[in-house]
């Protein structure tokens, strides 16, 4: 149950260099690797040889993989939009294939300051409360609760949240108690499994999305966009919700931070470490029952929909879940609609018909319609009026 660790049609070459690796950094390099092909259009071998005929070159060299290094990370960014760890550590893959090949790459200080400086943060993240999180449900959509509340259940990050399918969520019962293990998800980052759990705020939710996506194919990703765009939902729902931030910085991953918190309050390091995807040591054993016990310990840290976190029921929280529950039905069926429109635009477009051609054709004739219908309007009362001659500051009213 679950996803696991994807793997790629790779060369020898590249194949030879992952099988050097411990499974963890194996299974890491193994999904990232895939961004240096993409950057380059070569293949492992042809990245071997350009960099062989390069450093033959002696002192004419012309450093070029040095170089294509530096642009490699700039590209990570500003046309992937991963963020600036996966650019540095993307950038570390390669440089680590040439030193296992011995062709290692020779930086100059300016260099290596381009490929391995971490980007600085500038503000501190916000610490989400419980209340921030009924306000960002409170003016949220379908998509968008999914989003918020599936990020404070799960914890994961905002890589692994991204690449989550409609199929691992049919796989299992949602119809059961809460908290519902969503079974084996692989992460990237650190390369282990997560095994996070379906909470009772995100269980109607993601109910709700199945239904209204019921023509979605099993290993289609829920969420199309990257991982970058999640914070910028995020950051659109607060000033919908009008939570004041204070100058400090809300993203994607304030809900992992969130979460992380209040379950280790509950349980061990190893086994909150286990929930959300973080390296724990090999010997530790726990079994998803035991994750499931605690789990529902920290839920009552957690809840939102029907409680404060603490026993007491919220003005707000009940005011969420009454306008969800009268919405739900026409959220699922504005949902529906908006996917059937999608399927029809597609339709026509593969057909060869310009949609956005043929829809600004018809308002450029339904304009030239009502400016029409405005002239005949003027003329009409225009007519209606009585005939007038003026003499000076005099006015008389024909007969």
């Amino acid at each position: 149950m679950g996803r696991k660790a994807q793997y790629y049609d790779y060369d020898e070459t590249i194949t030879e260099f992952l099988n050097s690796q411990k499974e963890t950094t194996r299974n890491i390099y193994r999904c990232n690797f895939r961004y240096i092909i993409d950057f380059t259009g070569l293949s492992g071998k042809e990245i071997l040889e350009s960099k062989k005929a390069d450093d033959a070159k002696g002192t004419a060299k012309e450093y070029l993989w040095e170089k294509k290094a530096v642009e490699l990370k700039k590209w990570a960014k500003e046309t992937r939009g991963l963020s600036d760890t996966l650019g540095r550590n993307i950038v570390a893959i390669l440089r680590s294939f040439f030193v296992y090949y011995r062709t290692p790459l020779v930086f100059t200080r300016a260099e290596t300051n381009k490929v391995s400086a971490k980007a600085q943060r500038v503000k501190q993240d916000y610490a989400l409360t419980n209340e921030d999180i009924a306000k960002l449900v409170f003016v949220a959509d379908l998509r968008e609760k999914y989003i918020v509340l599936g990020g404070k259940s799960f914890g994961l990050r905002a890589i692994d949240f991204v690449k989550l399918t409609y199929g691992e969520f049919r796989s299992i019962s949602l119809n059961q108690e809460t908290p519902i293990s969503l079974g084996e998800i692989y992460t990237v980052k650190e390369g282990v499994m997560a095994y996070p759990f379906i909470d009772s705020d995100f269980q109607p939710i993601i109910k709700a999305l199945l239904e209204a996506t019921a023509n979605h194919a099993n290993d289609e990703q829920i969420l199309t966009f990257n991982e970058t765009e999640l914070t910028t939902t995020l950051q659109n729902l607060a000033k919908k919700a009008n939570i004041q931030l204070g100058g400090k910085h809300l993203r994607f991953h304030c809900f992992r931070k969130y979460l992380c918190d209040r379950l280790s309050s509950v349980m061990s390091d190893q086994k909150w470490k286990k929930i959300v995807g973080k390296t724990t040591s090999e010997d530790a054993y726990i079994t998803t029952l035991n994750l499931k016990e605690d789990y529902a310990k920290a839920m009552k840290l957690t809840t939102v929909m029907n409680g404060n976190g603490n026993g007491k029921v919220t003005k707000l929280s009940e005011e969420v879940k009454m306008i969800n529950e009268r919405l739900d039905k026409l959220v699922k069926e504005n949902f529906v609609l908006m996917n059937n429109h999608m399927a029809l635009v597609n339709s026509l477009e593969e057909k060869g018909i310009n949609v956005k051609k043929l829809i600004a054709q018809y308002n450029a004739k339904y304009e030239h319609q009502a400016e029409l219908e405005q002239e005949e309007q003027e003329q009409e009362e225009q007519e209606k009026k009585p005939d007038t001659v003026t003499y000076g500051k005099a006015e008389m009213v024909g007969e």
